[in-house]
């Protein structure tokens, strides 16, 4: 099982100028590369906290085989499945259609597709990666993207900044309770 990244998030939750005000710098002209930098870095360490997407973007999750009940994606929120593509039996690539075979569920915390009642997922060839669903993840533009979050990678962020060059093992246990109430729990 894999997720590849199919078309990246084009902005990021927050900005140098949020950054900069955060930190009360008043010069960021020579900081402007590394303070992106850290704010990339914010977003990714957020969104493998959280199992969320923040900005929207477009991913490949591929799988051996169906699974035996639903799908549960693995990135909220969920926006749309835009195919789902499985090598049958014969060896050729071919994708699930009509998409009535299927329904998403985007609303629920952990997102998921289910086969339409009295459908069956296809049979699909005994091979690694025979399944690929693509699909739409993320909060859409920053202004969506909850608070605490967007919080949450200012903090991380100072404290990037704040510790460029040292090596410090611990993050500051703040930021992880910022991100508490956005992670996906399974049971």
């Amino acid at each position: 099982m894999g997720l590849t990244i199919v078309t990246p998030a084009t902005t990021e939750p927050i900005t140098v100028e949020e950054v900069r005000t955060h930190l009360r710098l008043e010069e960021t002209e020579g900081e402007i590369v590394t303070l992106d930098a850290l704010i990339k870095t914010a977003r990714n360490y957020a969104e493998l906290e959280t199992d969320r997407a923040l900005i929207t973007q477009t991913w490949d999750w591929t799988l051996d085989t169906f699974p035996a009940g639903d799908f549960e994606i693995p990135l909220a929120p969920l926006v749309s499945v835009t195919h789902i593509k499985y090598y049958n039996t014969s060896g050729v690539l071919t994708e699930w259609l009509p998409v009535t075979k299927y329904s998403v569920d985007t609303s629920s915390l952990t997102p998921r597709i289910s086969p339409a009642y009295g459908v069956s997922w296809p049979s699909a060839q005994a091979i690694n990666n025979a399944v690929t669903v693509r699909f739409i993840a993320g909060y859409g533009v920053a202004a969506s993207v909850p608070d605490g979050i967007k919080q949450a990678m200012l903090e991380m962020v100072a404290w990037l900044y704040a510790n460029r060059g040292s090596v410090v093992a611990e993050l500051p246990p703040a930021i992880n309770m910022l991100l508490w109430p956005y992670r996906r729990w399974t049971l």
